[in-house]
């Protein structure tokens, strides 16, 4: 599986909002695992 992280989930997460947070490490997890691929947008990043 492939999902693609929006800006909106990396303020999220930058930010911590709650409970947002907490599902995107379980995500960063699944990653980490090989079980899914994770992406985010190369503006995201600059």
């Amino acid at each position: 599986m492939k999902i693609m992280c929006d800006t909106n989930v990396i303020l999220d997460v930058l930010l911590e909002r709650e409970p947002f947070v907490e599902d995107f490490y379980k995500l960063l997890k699944l990653c980490e695992e090989h079980k899914i691929d994770g992406f985010v947008s190369a503006s995201s990043v600059l």
